[in-house]
């Protein structure tokens, strides 16, 4: 085993404890292998090299697949080495055969957490206490320690957006790659950008619900309540309004009440009872 804090041997017995508990906590790369295995023996420095690359957020468990075959096995090893990635306490993710440095910490990255990351989370720390001054600065250290992660960008995004601050939040999404821009995160924060540009120099909540009782046609300020919803969070009205929308024009603002609709669908959980009543409603409409 090499000489190295971050890399360590494992048995059957104590796997349980040393990898699928401790990654609950850590990730775990565990290396099938065996010592007449020759790309093994290739693998082995990399794997230290890819170890002190990430000084503790992610180590490396060494399995002898020779002396370990009940454990090889249990996990359907075929043919070594074999890496596995644990988190959260199972196996994640795997790949096969001896691999440049560069592809082993490309396998690896998506569930290491990276200095960026934590600033992110102690930026969400200090917003859920109510510091946002504290918050916006770790998040704005966080995206210019390592520009190309799109996590701390995306909650930047979402306080400047929370701040009322829609160009900074339209500026520090404008540098993500294209798969990034093209995620789901990244399609809700344009959206309520959008939403809150619409909004500019528009009439309150109140004064908008004034108008609608007046004029329940009068499907401007329809929209504009429920791009109010959509920024403030209330997103059972703003599917109400959008709907509502969709219901009355559906040339509206080029069927702003449909198009609103599904935006507010990516911004609910998948499995949202509220968005699966509001798609049935819809497909009615459409059909």
């Amino acid at each position: 085993m090499a000489d190295s804090p971050y890399i360590f041997d494992v048995q059957t017995a104590d796997f349980e404890e040393m990898v699928v508990a401790k990654s609950v906590r850590v990730p775990i790369l565990v290396d099938f292998w065996a010592a007449w295995c020759g790309p093994c023996q290739s693998l082995a420095p990399v794997l230290e090299q890819v170890a002190t690359a990430y000084a503790g957020r992610l180590l490396i468990a060494k399995v002898d697949a020779d002396a370990e075959p009940e454990l090889a096995a249990r996990y359907g090893v075929r043919s070594l080495p074999t890496l596995m990635l644990f988190a959260d306490g199972s196996a994640k993710a795997q790949t096969m055969g001896a691999q440049p440095e560069t592809a082993i910490r490309t396998f690896v990255q998506p569930f290491v957490s990276t200095p960026a990351d934590e600033l992110a989370r102690e930026a969400g720390d200090a917003v859920s206490r109510g510091n946002l001054a504290k918050g916006r600065r770790l998040l704005e250290e966080a995206v210019a320690r390592e520009p190309e992660r799109p996590g701390p960008r995306f909650a930047l995004a979402e306080l400047l957006l929370a701040a009322g601050d829609t160009n900074g939040a339209h500026q520090v999404l404008e540098p993500l790659n294209a798969v990034d821009k093209e995620s789901d995160v990244a399609r809700m924060l344009r959206d309520r950008i959008a939403y809150a540009e619409d909004l500019e120099g528009a009439p309150t909540t109140e004064a908008l619900t004034r108008k609608l009782g007046d004029d329940p046609d009068d499907l401007e300020s329809r929209y504009l309540l429920a791009a109010r919803h959509v920024v403030e969070g209330t997103l059972p009205e703003a599917l109400a309004q959008f709907y509502d929308i969709m219901q009355r024009d559906r040339s509206f603002r080029d069927d702003a009440g449909r198009n609103g609709l599904v935006s507010v669908f990516n911004m609910l959980e998948p499995d949202s009872e509220l968005a699966a009543r509001y798609r049935k409603r819809m497909a009615a409409l459409l059909h």
